[in-house]
């Protein structure tokens, strides 16, 4: 589908197609009202083609992917978000994703300007307690090879996180989407991604044990033809409650101590979901979006500057958690001011990252926070109140980095 055609599509279906309502956030639980409307539809006319082969990306200059909550069906919202943000982040095809179909449109959005995988958070590694059903949509999707994914496994309480008692079933779990045509790759090698790596280490019993499990993965998936996996970590320099960063004041041996018990415990390489700061005084934080990003960049910096472990940028979309300051987490830090070029140049230097820095980097990857994470801030998806901006800055940056390597 061409991009005009695609625009012409969604403008179409600008027409509020409504929200699915009653969502508790992935991260928090939010105890408020939400509107009462219809399910969300996809733009009239839209029907996904079958694809029968993924896509080559052996000769792209760098493989872009972003974060992919996809968290709107059954979610709700903080009162804040309904009475100031609600219309302005409302997608142009309206909140709620409902079933296949919408992946299969979100696979050729996703496609079209540019992006080169999704890396879905995963909640369901343990029980049933937690829905994956954005993976089982992705995996469905008749279009889904458009596109690599791999798992971001948000391993945050008992439901999420295995133990050594049930590692069996979470690694199970794990090896089955990590074996489909169209997972992540690094040199033939499926890629998975912890979200907290202390949560994990700390339920399997320490990093000796959470090594075992990690190569008991391994060893499974080697025993299904593969050469071995990449098991990421995301880990930083940036904690709460910092107002600023720059790699030149990164407390580095602790840093470094950090990230060795990460490759203790079995993780072979280190990315982020994202790096978000507060101030120490005042709790919450404004920037606008080019110091933001900076920021981001000064966490790239500091793995270069002080490890030699690998690691993949992890890239800011947006951020802006006001929805949530006053009802959930009493503070919110915000990165104002977007633009699509800002966000192509932040692409851009991630790709430059990459090229300065061959020794460090995983390979040619990016991670994105993120693709439709709209209460937090930190989504690229058009919205009625920026359009395809964002969007529009990837495909200008993608099309700079890759645009000789397309068929």
């Amino acid at each position: 589908m061409k991009t005009d055609k695609l625009i012409a599509l969604l403008c179409a279906a600008a027409v509020v197609f409504g929200v699915l309502a009653a969502c508790a956030s992935k991260h928090e639980t939010e105890t408020t009202q939400t509107p009462s409307t219809e399910p969300a539809g996809l733009p009239e006319g839209f029907v996904a083609q079958e694809v029968s082969e993924c896509v080559d990306r052996s000769g792209y200059n760098m493989r872009i992917g972003a974060y992919l909550w996809y968290g709107f069906e059954g979610c709700s919202f903080t009162q804040r978000h309904i009475d100031e943000f609600y219309e302005y982040r409302e997608p142009l095809w309206g909140y709620g994703y409902p079933d296949v179909e919408d992946m299969e449109f979100q696979i050729q959005l996703a496609y079209d300007y540019g992006l080169d995988f999704f890396a879905i958070d995963y909640y369901s590694s343990v029980t049933d307690a937690y829905n994956a059903q954005p993976a089982d949509y992705f995996v469905a999707a008749k279009n889904s090879r458009l596109l690599d994914f791999c798992l971001i496994v948000i391993d945050a309480d008992s439901n999420t996180t295995p133990n050594r008692g049930n590692w069996d079933v979470s690694r199970d779990k794990y090896i089955y989407y990590m074996s489909q045509d169209n997972s992540l790759k690094i040199d033939g090698r499926p890629v998975i991604v912890f979200h907290v790596p202390d949560q994990l280490i700390t339920s399997l019993g320490g990093a000796d044990s959470t090594r075992e499990c990690l190569d008991d993965l391994e060893q499974k998936m080697m025993e299904k033809g593969y050469p071995g996996i990449y098991v990421l970590a995301c880990a930083g320099p940036v904690e709460a409650n910092q107002s600023s960063f720059s790699s030149d004041r990164c407390d580095s041996r602790t840093f470094l101590s950090k990230l060795a018990i990460y490759e203790k415990a079995g993780f072979d390489a280190f990315t982020s979901y994202n790096y978000i700061i507060f101030d120490k005084v005042n709790g919450s934080y404004e920037s606008d979006y080019r110091t933001f990003a900076s920021h981001f960049e000064d966490c790239w910096n500091v793995f270069s500057k002080y490890s030699s472990s690998r690691y993949a940028p992890c890239l800011l979309g947006g951020w802006d958690d006001r929805p949530r300051e006053t009802e959930i987490a009493g503070r919110a830090s915000y990165a104002l001011g977007r633009t699509a070029d800002d966000f192509r140049d932040h692409i851009l230097n991630a790709y430059g990252w990459l090229k300065n820095n061959p020794d460090n980097a995983l390979s040619n990857l990016g991670f994105i926070y993120a693709w439709d994470e709209i209460d937090e801030g930190g989504y690229i998806i058009p919205t009625k109140g920026e359009g395809f901006a964002m969007l529009e800055g990837l495909k200008a940056a993608a099309d700079i980095i890759n645009g000789e390597c397309y068929k």
